[in-house]
């Protein structure tokens, strides 16, 4: 199963940019094993 992770881009929690050069690319996935099943 694979989640995407939340994007920042270089933002902080008010919206702002914070960051330089951050932003865009490609969506990063990061996989989630269930260990339920």
């Amino acid at each position: 199963m694979l989640n995407a992770l939340p994007r920042t881009g270089g933002r902080n929690n008010r919206g702002r940019l914070t960051a330089k050069r951050r932003g865009g690319g490609h969506r990063k996935q990061y996989r989630i094993i269930d260990f339920k099943r």
